[in-house]
């Protein structure tokens, strides 16, 4: 199976990718009135997290697809686009983000993923499947740092948002027959003036690890 642009099975890509955006909309309840943080002693940034499964861990497709991570705003809105790259007769290979950041992030996600023991799969396994809903397509988006309300003295003054969001489709890729089957929200909290560089790639990798639960939770980042 492949897909062109003069052809249906990209418009229904194009369709998930659009659909990913609809995902965004969370973060403009959650960057409003963010969970409060508790007050660090280490002055790490702390990651609240999240999730929520329709299946257990055991019940994921163990094939996955990571589509690369978007940056959004705190109302929902994508402010990144998803481009497919494709080869020389047209087909479809991979789709990318245009941030440098996104490319870090995704490749987190992955790693964090293989350690757990999904098999990541490139993007032409997904229009080769042979069988419905076997492959996990994995849709993740961010926030630039945004201040915390009236933070205490001693919390945190600056906060991330992020999410993953775990489907399945079907053989023809149509988003009206897919499956959600797992997200986790987070949001990591951290001082003004501190270098959090890698602080995306530290959370989505610890939010990476809750797919397939429905727990909440928190835990201290290293950076």
């Amino acid at each position: 199976m492949t897909a062109r642009f003069s052809g249906s099975p990209l418009f229904r890509l194009l369709w998930i990718a659009l659909r990913c955006f609809a995902f965004t909309i969370w973060l403009a309840s959650c960057a409003t009135k963010p969970a409060k943080p508790a007050e660090s002693k280490t002055g790490s940034p702390l990651c609240r997290y999240t999730a929520t499964s329709r299946v257990t861990r055991s019940a994921l497709p163990t094939k996955i697809y990571v589509f690369p991570t978007l940056l959004s705003d705190t109302k929902g809105n994508p402010k990144e686009n998803l481009s497919p790259a494709l080869d020389p007769s047209g087909a479809i290979t991979d789709w990318s983000a245009p941030s440098s950041k996104s490319k870090l992030i995704r490749g987190q996600i992955e790693r964090r993923l293989r350690g757990l023991g999904y098999q990541v799969v490139p993007f032409q396994d997904v229009l080769a499947m042979r069988s419905p809903h076997s492959i996990l397509m994995v849709s993740s988006f961010y926030t630039a740092p945004v201040p915390v309300d009236n933070p205490k003295k001693g919390q945190p003054d600056q906060c991330i948002l992020t999410m993953i969001k775990a489907s399945t489709f079907g053989m023809d890729l149509n988003p009206k027959n897919g499956r959600s089957l797992s997200n986790v929200d987070g949001a990591t909290f951290f001082h003004s003036g501190q270098n959090v560089s890698q602080l995306e790639q530290q959370s989505f990798s610890e939010l990476g690890g809750w797919l397939g639960d429905s727990v909440s939770g928190m835990v201290w980042l290293k950076l």
